[in-house]
């Protein structure tokens, strides 16, 4: 069995600031996709909520909710005419890591 994937791998850059209120957190983080076309910059609001102690870490889940501008690039639109390519993406995102 062959698999062939489809799609690309990005890399997106996301300093951001996080306030912990006791019982869950919120934080904001701006976004700036490497190597996209065309260029786009967002921003992240996220809450979070520790699950569990484990050996001096804190189990968490994380709602993240990227809203990224990609702006301004010339290039062909859906139908094929040529135009500028501007779109807000928007997406919900569910994690999960050891804070320390």
């Amino acid at each position: 069995m062959v698999i062939h994937p489809t799609g690309s791998t990005g890399l997106i850059i996301d300093p951001g600031i996080l306030y912990d209120w006791g019982p869950f957190g919120t934080g904001l983080r701006i976004a700036f996709p490497v190597g996209a076309s065309p260029s786009a910059v967002g921003l992240i609001p996220l809450i979070n909520r520790g699950i569990t102690k484990v050996s001096g870490a804190t189990w968490f889940i994380e709602g993240d909710f990227p809203i990224v501008y990609h702006g301004s690039g010339l290039g062909a639109q859906p139908n094929g005419a040529p135009g500028v390519n501007s779109f807000v993406e928007l997406s919900l995102v569910l994690q999960t890591g050891f804070v320390f």
